[in-house]
């Protein structure tokens, strides 16, 4: 049902490129224990994209936590 979710509310991006990735990318690094402006700092973007690309995949899962959404992420297969 999340997965789901998450690849309807993603259809219109192509595969591993866009936003899609850009979220993932931003969800391994605060799975990692990374901060929000340490993952920032990593991907050299502004600490607001980090807060915006966790709210979108809090909504996207609909996760309550960001922890919440790594577990969805990992059980679905899209955090290895």
């Amino acid at each position: 049902m999340y997965v789901r979710r998450f690849e309807l509310a993603h259809q219109r991006d192509s595969p591993g490129s866009g936003p899609v990735n850009l979220d993932l990318r931003v969800l391994k690094l605060i799975a990692n224990g990374e901060s929000y402006d340490e993952a920032a700092s990593i991907l050299q973007l502004a600490p607001a994209r980090i807060h915006e690309a966790m709210a979108r995949m809090r909504e996207d899962f609909g996760a309550h936590t960001n922890e919440h959404a790594v577990a969805i992420t990992i059980r679905s297969g899209l955090l290895g």
